[in-house]
């Protein structure tokens, strides 16, 4: 969905900026710029603070990014931006997230990295589904859904190998018409009962007979999984509902109550090196949710890899086990 309740997210990108000064910016998944970086780069000039040095933008689709081209040049040739805002270098790559390039990058001065990772909330799947059911022509009528586990042979906390990953097995699915409700709604009260406190449970996904793919994350094994791919004593992992400010809005409890939830779309995600960060990295409006769930796990090690460099870290860890 692209509807624009996710400004939550942009409100916490913002909050972010505001803080920390930024002089490389990559948005991953970015569509047609608008939101990012062009909202970001809107806010930077409000605020009056400094423009990064390199704005990076990937996206699965050339007609996308070729938007975003169109949309950054507009902006950025209306008076309101200088001459040295202006000279910000752009690049731009069509790729699925599964195959983005290193070296393609360029991130040799811009390691102390603050990633924003933004995916949907499984105690919004009801309203979503109505969402949808507005939206049927362009996103499709005939839905599947299925139930997704971390797998059961793996052992969580003590699979910290040198490149952390995960499995995930279908549990179960459900096929129904969205124009029905009655059909499908009894089902997903059946799964909050059953799935949304158990440990093990990853999200439900959402595939359409046009080839529309979502997710709806369970909070806690999200957290978890972020926790094993990106921890260590120089990185801190924060979660948070929608966003209104920290404080309020940090997760900290693990028998919140469904209900208070059900409303919350968001689930962001913070991970920062506690050094000034001086590279911030957006991938916002569950992209990960649009990408099959094969490939999550590939790509949240490939940006800890990437952005991160966690490789000499898992090493020390390694050898710090040996002796």
């Amino acid at each position: 969905m692209t509807i624009n309740s996710a400004d939550e997210e942009m409100k916490f990108i913002h909050q972010t900026l505001l803080f920390n000064k930024i002089d490389k910016l990559s948005c991953l998944g970015a569509a047609d710029g608008i939101r990012e970086p062009i909202s970001i780069l809107q806010f930077l000039k409000k605020y009056d603070k400094t423009f990064p040095e390199e704005i990076f933008l990937t996206d699965i689709s050339s007609k996308l990014i070729k938007k975003a081209k169109e949309h950054i040049s507009k902006e950025l040739n209306s008076t309101q931006y200088n001459i040295h805002e202006k000279s910000t270098n752009f690049k731009y790559l069509v790729t699925p997230l599964q195959l983005l390039n290193k070296d393609s990058l360029n991130l040799e001065n811009f390691k102390n990295s603050i990633f924003v990772l933004g995916c949907y909330n499984f105690c919004y799947l009801k309203n979503a589904l109505k969402i949808y059911k507005d939206e049927q022509e362009r996103i499709g009528t005939h839905f599947t859904l299925k139930v997704l586990m971390i797998k059961e042979d793996v052992n969580l906390e003590n699979y910290i190998k040198k490149k952390f990953s995960y499995e995930i097995e279908v549990l179960e699915e459900f096929n129904f018409d969205i124009n029905y409700e009655e059909s499908y709604m009894w089902k997903i009260k059946d799964w909050q009962d059953n799935y949304w406190r158990k440990p093990k449970f990853y999200a439900i996904s959402v595939e359409t007979d046009k080839n529309f793919v979502s997710h709806y994350f369970s909070k806690n094994t999200l957290n978890f999984i972020l926790n094993r791919i990106f921890k260590n004593d120089n990185i801190a992992i924060s979660n948070y509902y929608n966003y209104s400010n920290f404080e309020e809005q940090e997760i900290k409890s693990e028998d919140q109550d469904f209900e208070k939830l059900k409303d919350k779309r968001y689930i962001i995600n913070l991970i920062q090196k506690k050094e000034q960060p001086n590279h911030l990295i957006t991938m916002l409006n569950n992209v990960l949710g649009n990408i099959p769930f094969s490939d999550h796990s590939k790509i949240l090690t490939m940006i800890s890899d990437y952005f991160f460099e966690n490789d000499d870290i898992y090493q020390q860890s390694e050898n710090k086990q040996t002796l």
